[in-house]
């Protein structure tokens, strides 16, 4: 139930509205688009109510669904223990600096990539960026810095002194914090700095590739040169392409899509330079003829064709690299594998021309039916192929390879199950198993994992892992865990912890494609919180077509204690209720209920007070779960909630209930809540519970109350139990309690206080 007086037809009405304003985000539309969505959802003949149709609404709507989503992650997180951070920054179309962040974690051999948050800055220094990161994982995951810091195992960014510096960048900050963390330079960043150097290394590659991107340039600014181009492609009987660029901030797989483009083009090409260099039409210019002529007599020597399709057979080779790297789920292990590869099939040019190069070497006079012009002879060519492979093997070895991170990436070659050794061997990765847990053994929680027992554990994980690949082609972490995560415990939650170290910080780069479309010229006053939520909804929540928006409205109307407008309510209750639907907390809006006796019945009470005097106020509770929270203060501050059952009068035990995480809104001082509930489920999850006093006996009759704490289902459940809570300062600042029994109903009243049955 949404909320106690909401009919079906109020939810249906707020679905709509909320399934309109999940698909604004979700398709990067602007918030001006909601009202006339919801006015076309009436136009289809659909109930929408004349309330919350406006931009406003809209931002709420999607506030609530990415809060939603970010409860997911918390929740999520719990259960991963482990967790990693890739940042990458930027300056946004308000001329801002900004950060955007991912995080990554594992579960059961399976590893995940969110977004996190875009946050704007005020300064790009490592003091800021570091502090940055810590404020959004403590606001976003609602952890303290010191469990963030204990579970904190990875970082990922580019190559940026402010991230990477030795001395003061973020990566040496957080490792100040955590020795342990294992930071890593974005492989794809790497991959694509080696091929720099490399074409700088050789003057040819260098004016080749400058070359390209003047033709990019030349049809890029002349919308006359690309008509002319377009009809050469139809002379030639070939479809129409615009040159690609091959410079700039641009992946290797773009340059390898220019390169292709141009061997497509090729024909036409060399027909419109030839075209234009001898023209007499007046409209062309001579500044376009001299260039027209520069590239036809480049484009049409036998050096430029022959090491052109070198070149192109070997960015084939690192684009598919390129793409590896830059995969979401690729991680330190698969590194040396991808290379290996690659330095593989670059070697074998020595050997065997490519296929780009095949195709140039078949013609001596042409090429693709363009007569060309000059000699290059076998030695030439021999020399070129391995200038051009024993560069690019040199940089991508000094590149990929070295870093304080290599030697742990080496011992991570192991989590690539597909290339372990035929025949099962006792010292196959022992050694690498020990060089990692000499490193993550000071952050290895023996609430996790039994730290002395992995390397035991992974001789038994081998055997198990051998018969699984006899009869399996393709194996994965995920098929091993559900096959031997109740015999190998400990070693399999490190090899989570291994599968959520990243491997680049490409996903940042792809979220910052996002952010410019979101973020555009024309919305370039978003505040970095909305940017947040719109990115949050866009890439973490389920497809429309997928989305149920029933938890995020009761989120939404749990974040103040709103009701549904008096044209939506039931006729009974549209009398008393306001159009207002941001009522404070505070002003008793419900009364104590007829027969209610404190002593007797019991109830629950929010004693909000902090160590720093900030105003603590309890919002809604909802249907199925509680949320006591509030805004974070300048230090730590937070709530102890205990659970102790009264039976008649006397303490028959201390029950703590199942927290999954916490949240924020303020927790009013000194104001009574109590509720109803049918039936609790508990078992001990944190140090975090509640105190309870009921005046009905358990049912069925409660066991020795040490033993409680350890029982099994299913659990005691009591009829009528009416509970109090109260909340003094700890680390802690938010509480959910999930639990699907529970049946709740809330009120408030300010004058029990004193009458709390408290020793």
């Amino acid at each position: 139930m949404i909320q106690q007086n909401a009919t079906n037809a109020d939810i249906n009405r707020m679905s709509l509205l909320f399934r309109n304003a999940h698909a604004i985000a979700k398709a990067g539309r602007p918030f001006s688009d909601f009202p006339w969505l919801c006015t076309l959802d009436e136009k289809k003949g659909l109930s929408v109510g004349d309330s919350y149709r406006n931009e406003k609404k809209c931002s709420e709507f999607i506030e609530s669904i990415a809060e939603e989503q970010r409860m997911q992650l918390r929740s999520v997180i719990q259960k991963a223990h482990y967790f990693s951070i890739m940042v990458d920054g930027t300056t946004d179309s308000s001329v801002t600096e900004a950060e955007i962040m991912y995080i990554r974690y594992a579960i059961d051999g399976m590893p995940y990539v969110r977004f996190l948050a875009y946050v704007n800055i005020s300064r790009a220094n490592a003091s800021t960026i570091t502090e940055s990161i810590v404020k959004t994982l403590e606001q976003h995951l609602h952890l303290t810095k010191q469990v963030i810091f204990e579970r904190l195992v990875g970082f990922g960014s580019d190559g940026a002194a402010v991230m990477t510096g030795c001395k003061s960048g973020v990566a040496t900050v957080l490792k100040k914090e955590q020795p342990c963390l294992f930071t890593i330079h974005c492989m794809a960043h790497r991959l694509e700095l080696s091929f720099k150097t490399f074409l700088d290394n050789f003057s040819f590659t260098k004016s080749l590739m400058e070359c390209l991107e003047a033709i990019y340039k030349f049809y890029h600014n002349s919308s006359l040169n690309r008509s002319n181009l377009k009809v050469s492609c139809a002379a030639a009987n070939i479809t129409f392409l615009v040159p690609g660029r091959v410079g700039g901030t641009r992946w290797l797989p773009h340059t390898m899509a220019a390169l292709q483009t141009l061997w497509k083009l090729y024909p036409a090409l060399i027909e419109h330079f030839e075209q234009m260099s001898i023209t007499t039409d007046a409209s062309v210019s001579s500044d376009s003829k001299a260039k027209a002529k520069g590239f036809f007599k480049t484009l049409t020597t036998r050096k430029t064709v022959i090491l052109a399709s070198l070149l192109t057979d070997a960015i084939d080779v690192l684009h598919v690299l390129s793409l590896s790297l830059q995969h979401t789920y690729c991680s330190p292990g698969c590194i040396i594998d991808m290379l290996n590869v690659a330095l593989l099939k670059l070697e074998q040019f020595k050997q065997r021309p490519g296929l780009y190069l095949q195709a140039a070497l078949s013609e001596t006079m042409s090429f693709m039916g363009v007569p060309i012009s000059g000699t290059y002879n076998d030695d030439q060519l021999c020399t070129a192929i391995h200038h051009v492979v024993d560069g690019l093997v040199e940089q991508l070895q000094k590149r990929l390879l070295d870093g304080s991170s290599g030697n742990l990436t080496a011992s991570m070659t192991f989590l690539v199950l597909k290339n372990w050794p035929e025949e099962h061997t006792q010292e196959f990765g022992n050694e690498a198993i020990h060089v990692l847990l000499r490193h993550f053994n000071p952050i290895l929680h023996d609430s996790i994992m039994n730290s002395t027992r992995i390397p035991e554990e992974w001789s038994t994980l081998k055997e198990y892992v051998y018969k699984l690949k006899n009869g399996s082609k393709e194996l994965t972490w995920v098929g091993v865990n559900e096959v031997a995560k109740d015999v190998c415990p400990n070693v399999l939650h490190f090899v989570d912890l291994l599968l959520s170290l990243p491997a680049s910080s490409a996903d940042c780069e792809r979220g910052f494609s996002l952010t410019k479309f979101i973020k555009s010229d024309w919305r370039s006053k978003l505040l970095d919180k909305k940017v947040t939520n719109l990115m949050t909804v866009k890439l973490n929540s389920p497809e429309i077509d997928g989305f149920d928006p029933h938890q995020s409205i009761q989120l939404w109307l749990g974040i103040r204690k709103r009701r549904l407008s008096s044209s939506e309510l039931p006729e009974s209750d549209a009398e008393s209720d306001s159009d207002d639907d941001t009522e404070a907390l505070g002003d008793n809006p419900c009364s104590t209920p007829d027969g209610f006796d404190a002593v007797s019945d019991g109830f629950v009470c929010v004693d909000g007070f902090d160590v720093c005097g900030d105003a603590v106020s309890v919002q809604n509770v909802g249907s199925t779960y509680i949320i006591v929270s509030w805004d974070l203060p300048t230090h730590s501050n937070g709530i102890l909630i205990n659970f102790s059952l009264y039976c008649n009068g006397a303490l028959a035990g201390v029950l703590p209930l199942t927290v999954i995480c916490y949240d924020t809104t303020g927790l009013l001082p000194f104001t009574l809540y109590m509720y109803m509930s049918s039936s609790h489920t508990h078992r001990h999850c944190t140090p975090v519970g509640m105190w309870c006093w009921a005046s009905s006996v358990l049912q069925p009759a409660c066991p020795d109350p040490m033993e409680e704490l350890t029982a099994s289902p299913p659990y005691p459940s009591w009829s009528r139990t009416w509970a109090w809570v109260i909340c003094p300062p700890t680390p802690s600042h938010k509480l959910e309690i999930l639990d699907p029994s529970l049946k709740l109903n809330v009120h408030s009243c300010q004058d029990q206080l004193n009458r709390m049955p408290l020793q």
